[in-house]
């Protein structure tokens, strides 16, 4: 998968995503009926273009070490952009935050409310002790993040989405990030979201992955070739749009 595949994406993102410049990278994991994948995409424009994938050998969420698997070869693909990794509540591990940290790539990881956190001179207490209510955001720098000793400080955006369509969030975003400020914080953990039309396509879309009886190396290869039909297709459709 590695000779064919990374020379192919590496060249797809890198023409619409100069060496230099920002790229998104979102972490997540799914479940297709026994089996479990976890994931590294590169977003650009809403969208979700998977790098590198693996299959877990138990159901659930993954460990550090198996996010390591995942995200060394995408780190050292594309070490010439500026990468952020985003993940969602699933990936909140502050080991994970100080392993990236120290590859010299930024983050930005959805935290648990109940996590502990603290502000400088003052004592620990739960994200969900901050007080914000929807439209509104906070940011904090370097406060420590959860009672263990040994970990480095972080900076925390708290942002919490105003009512939209009739719709309201339930909680805030807790967000644990090496960036500097909040707008680019969140701004790179919205385009998380590119995953969603991913999943969408890939499960109960035109593929119908979640349908297949595929054996778990058949299921790699066959990820593969959506990965690569996904994006043809997802570049196709971009350039007609452009002519247009």
């Amino acid at each position: 998968m590695v000779l064919v595949w990374f020379p192919l994406i590496k060249e797809i993102i890198t023409q619409r995503i100069p060496k230099a410049k920002r790229l998104i990278i979102a972490l997540d994991r799914t479940a297709w009926q026994e089996n479990n994948i976890l994931r590294a995409s590169a977003i650009y424009q809403k969208r979700a273009f998977r790098i590198f994938w693996i299959l877990l050998s138990k159901k659930g969420a993954s460990n550090l070490r198996e996010q390591q698997i995942v995200l060394r070869p995408v780190i050292k693909l594309f070490k010439a952009h500026q990468i952020v990794m985003v993940g969602d509540r699933e990936f909140h591990s502050v080991d994970l935050a100080e392993w990236i940290d120290r590859q010299g790539v930024k983050f930005v990881l959805r935290q648990k409310k109940d996590t502990n956190f603290r502000r400088s001179g003052r004592k620990f207490n739960s994200l969900s002790s901050v007080q914000i209510a929807p439209g509104q955001r906070e940011f904090f720098s370097e406060i420590n993040i959860t009672q263990r000793k040994g970990f480095g400080r972080f900076n925390l955006a708290v942002y919490w989405r105003r009512k939209y369509k009739n719709k309201q969030e339930k909680d805030p975003w807790y967000l644990l990030t090496n960036l500097g400020d909040l707008e680019t914080a969140v701004k790179a953990y919205k385009q998380r979201w590119g995953i969603e039309a991913m999943f969408k396509d890939c499960k109960t879309g035109g593929y119908n992955l979640e349908g297949s009886q595929a054996s778990q190396d058949k299921l790699v290869r066959l990820v593969l070739l959506i990965a690569i039909a996904m994006t043809t297709a997802l570049l196709g459709y971009k350039a007609k749009k452009q002519v247009f």
